[in-house]
């Protein structure tokens, strides 16, 4: 499950931040859970109704299944408008987990992909 609130500082530029949490409770019973909370900056390309997405996003990965770390990637998706203020959206990230900055550059080939299908309203 992920919540988004982004801000549009531009028709075309948008800032905001992602709450991703994920929950398991297996038949053994040790059940678990999983979070992440990521800063996004996008670029639209406005198309009228529909809109292609790519920017950048960087964040924190934690729970109880996952090496807790830092995680940052590019990110690219498409939004498409039902109406004026309502959308469909489809975005990919790939998110490269480090400990520290000098792990950053390494990072990039053991990150993860994230993929999300949703729904939103623009005001």
């Amino acid at each position: 499950l992920e919540f988004s609130l982004g801000y549009f500082l531009t028709r075309v530029f948008e800032l905001g931040i992602r709450q991703g949490i994920g929950y398991s409770d297996p038949d053994n019973g040790n059940d678990t859970w999983n979070a992440s909370t990521r800063a996004f900056a996008d670029y639209h390309f406005d198309l009228q109704q529909w809109q292609p997405v790519v920017g950048v996003n960087f964040g924190y990965l934690y729970g109880d299944d996952v090496n807790e770390s830092w995680i940052a990637g590019p990110e690219a998706g498409l939004k498409y408008f039902v109406k004026p203020n309502t959308f469909v959206q489809v975005l990919v990230e790939y998110n490269a987990t480090f400990d520290d900055a000098d792990e950053a550059d390494e990072a990039f080939d053991d990150g993860r992909f994230v993929y999300a299908l949703g729904m939103g309203i623009a005001w």
